[in-house]
């Protein structure tokens, strides 16, 4: 690697081999950085963040302005004589900011019985969005910060009447909204099976685990992908135009060896189109990769443009298309210099409007075969229930005489499998 001075971020674009898309990996000296070197995937060192203190974990996120957000360690203030603290470690995590020839910004003071995690910053640089769990109630949090440390507001937390574990939250490209984790299982929690505490979903109901939505202000919370396991997912990151979502998840094919199952890299769209369809075998992106059957994968993030994904496996670094082409390494290994936070830069022109799944159109069967209808009712999400058959001078034998509901009707659904469909099939003309 070449040494380089204290300035950050060349813009760029990512080509097919992605050589030229920028990322921010940790440094104690090398390349001459003491602090966040910037360098493009081929190894090419291009800027240098200066940071002397302590690291926890490496880089969490990089902005297009030279920000780079990373928590640090931080003692506990002294913990209330009223409490239970025997359980509680002396020392905790706090996000912190730096940018190119500034000092770094401790964004908040967390209390005795508070960590932050999950730090995601807004792509030009202005906003922070962290976690914070509550180690005494086995809560969390959820807040946004303006990046000089002012500012600071709670989006979304657990409360008493709709309470839940939320994790990994992540501003989207034009700053608009937040994504996050919701989960019904907090840690520690005794019942089983949780209560529906994660939502709402188009119908107004709740689940008890799922990908979420809501404006950067906290408010329209609403869930957009319907998970089923308890635990959520490593960090959630944008695609540049703000369509898309991807993070590891429990892989579909493969993804359990031996009884482990391995994260997987996954993506969804942001307008609620694919509610019903987590862990789908078509939203796993590189599940025609066999090496990954066997290895987890960690960190996945959309690096450079709206269709190029970057993963860790194994201590090295792959760049995939989102839709599972073109896989290859790069020069980037993780043994080395920790996870790589991809460099964010604005974009996007707010979410596309959301889709309700929910609600769905009976397709018109009448005329056709039984076997025909039952494929173009299965593509609508509906199946065959009850048949029945009557005598028609006019509709072939086996063919469909009349549906219900009727062609056209709309109907609720609340699971991938929608409601079933009633058949009059025809027996041919009366005898």
């Amino acid at each position: 690697m070449l040494a380089v001075g204290g300035l950050l971020l060349l813009p760029s674009v990512a080509g097919a081999g992605g050589g030229h898309v920028e990322v921010v990996v940790g440094s104690a000296g090398t390349a001459g950085c003491t602090g966040f070197v910037v360098e493009s995937l081929n190894g090419a060192v291009s800027g240098c963040v200066p940071f002397a203190g302590a690291v926890l974990g490496g880089p969490e996120a990089a902005a297009a302005d030279g920000s780079v957000v990373f928590g640090s360690p931080v003692p506990f203030p002294p913990c209330p004589q009223a409490e239970p603290c025997a359980h509680i470690p002396e020392t905790g995590t706090r996000t912190e900011v730096v940018k190119p020839n500034r000092n770094a910004v401790a964004l908040d003071a967390p209390a005795w019985d508070e960590n932050d995690a999950d730090a995601s910053v807004a792509a030009d640089g202005s906003r922070v969005a962290f976690l914070r769990p509550y180690a005494q109630t086995t809560t969390s949090a959820i807040y946004v910060v303006n990046a000089d440390g002012s500012g600071l507001h709670l989006v979304a937390s657990m409360d008493t009447t709709n309470g839940a574990y939320l994790s990994a939250p992540a501003i989207s490209p034009d700053g608009g909204s937040i994504a996050y984790w919701c989960s019904s299982w907090s840690p520690g929690d005794p019942v089983y099976p949780p209560p529906r505490r994660c939502g709402p979903l188009p119908d107004g109901s709740y689940r008890r685990s799922g990908l979420m939505l809501m404006n950067a202000d906290g408010t329209d919370k609403r869930m957009i992908v319907i998970g089923h396991d308890p635990g959520g997912p490593g960090p959630l990151s944008w695609s540049p135009n703000g369509r898309w979502l991807t993070m590891d998840a429990l892989g579909v094919e493969g993804g359990c060896v031996i009884g482990r199952c391995k994260p997987q890299v996954f993506a969804y769209h942001t307008d609620g189109s694919d509610l019903f369809n987590y862990l789908d075998p078509s939203q796993q992106v590189n599940r025609w990769v066999m090496h990954e059957t066997v290895t987890a994968v960690d960190a996945p993030q959309f690096c450079g443009s709206s269709s190029q994904i970057l993963y860790e496996s194994g201590n090295q670094v792959y760049l995939i298309n989102r839709n599972g082409t073109h896989r290859h390494r790069t020069a980037l290994d993780t043994a080395q210099a920790g996870y790589p936070a991809c460099v964010q830069r604005p974009g996007g022109k707010g979410l596309p409007p959301t889709v309700n799944v929910m609600r769905v159109t009976v397709p018109e069967a009448r005329t056709l075969s039984y076997a025909a209808a039952k494929r173009r009712l299965q593509r609508a999400h509906f199946h065959v229930g009850s048949l029945k058959r009557a005598f028609s001078a006019g509709i072939a034998r086996g063919h469909v005489i009349a549906e219900y509901p009727h062609a056209g009707a709309h109907v609720h659904r609340s699971s991938k499998q929608g409601p079933p469909i009633k058949l009059v099939l025809s027996r041919g003309p009366r005898p």
